[in-house]
């Protein structure tokens, strides 16, 4: 798993707004990220996207040299891909790795 400080932000916010989770649980989550992925600092992405803030995600699988973006983003969803990368939804990886 490969993930950049942009992404790890992302997750905290997103925790504290969908989940109800206090700050202790989502730094406790954050931090549990933190020690099962490889760090990158975000490549920079050339590519045409619709919401300039998902660049800084796009940019993180392409430094990471990631297989998959798993993402619920829509904006990067349509892309389908990063070259080599492809961008799937959660139940779409689950597929893939054979779960669903």
């Amino acid at each position: 798993m490969v993930l950049s400080e942009y992404i790890l932000e992302e997750v905290g916010r997103v925790l504290g707004r969908l989940s109800g989770l206090s700050l202790s649980e989502r730094t406790k989550a954050v931090h549990l990220l933190v020690e099962a992925s490889e760090l990158v600092r975000p490549g920079v992405f050339r590519g045409s996207i619709r919401d300039p803030s998902d660049a800084a995600v796009a940019g993180t699988a392409i430094a990471g040299h990631a297989d998959y973006l798993v993402t619920g983003d829509k904006d990067l969803l349509v892309l389908r891909a990063l070259g080599r990368c492809r961008i799937v939804s959660a139940r779409g990886f689950a597929q893939v790795v054979g779960l669903e």
